[in-house]
């Protein structure tokens, strides 16, 4: 899975979650509302906070998160 795939998986499940607001899905996601807004614009890259706050919330992404830092 490729860094775009995979933000933009999780953009998707912030709108199907119903989750307009960038503070509380980062929190979620256990990042801060900068990090989430720079990686959503491409201004940052995933790094290793974001892929144990993937894990932790959303484990069913987890072969994805793994996929993606296998190839990095």
């Amino acid at each position: 899975m490729s860094e775009n795939a995979l933000l933009q998986r999780l953009h998707e499940i912030q709108r199907f979650l119903g989750s307009t607001d960038d503070r509380e899905f980062a929190a979620r996601l256990g990042i801060t509302h900068s990090y989430w807004v720079m990686l959503r614009n491409g201004k940052r890259k995933p790094g290793h906070k974001l892929f144990v706050g993937v894990i932790k919330a959303f484990p069913e992404l987890e072969k994805d998160a793994l996929s993606y830092l296998r190839k990095l």
